[in-house]
């Protein structure tokens, strides 16, 4: 599993089509992909929202929070292939953190 994270710019994921959103927990997935990418917390804050470019094994996605949500993006490439890894990206991100399957 090769996972990449970086900031990206502000309004990115306003403008992408959401491919799983109005997730809980949105603290705890940060620490998760910042855990998983190597990538510091801090680096994709600003303020209480949160924006990552995600590339998952090759599969580009845009994942990020407004502070009390968190939702997963279509970032080009093939819609059905990024639909497959927002599911696998919401179970790594998730899997970690008690609670993470409550709002499904």
């Amino acid at each position: 599993m090769a996972l990449r994270a970086t900031r990206a710019e502000p309004g990115a994921l306003e403008a992408a089509d959401p491919l799983i959103e109005r997730l809980d927990l949105p603290d705890e997935a940060l620490a998760n992909l910042s855990r998983l990418s190597g990538v510091d917390e801090e680096e994709l804050r600003d303020g209480t929202r949160w924006t990552a470019r995600v590339e998952l094994d090759g599969t580009r996605l845009l994942v990020g929070s407004d502070g009390a949500r968190w939702s997963i993006a279509f970032d080009g490439g093939d819609e059905a292939e990024a639909a497959l890894a927002a599911r696998r990206l919401h179970g790594m991100l998730g899997a970690l953190g008690e609670g993470w399957d409550d709002d499904r």
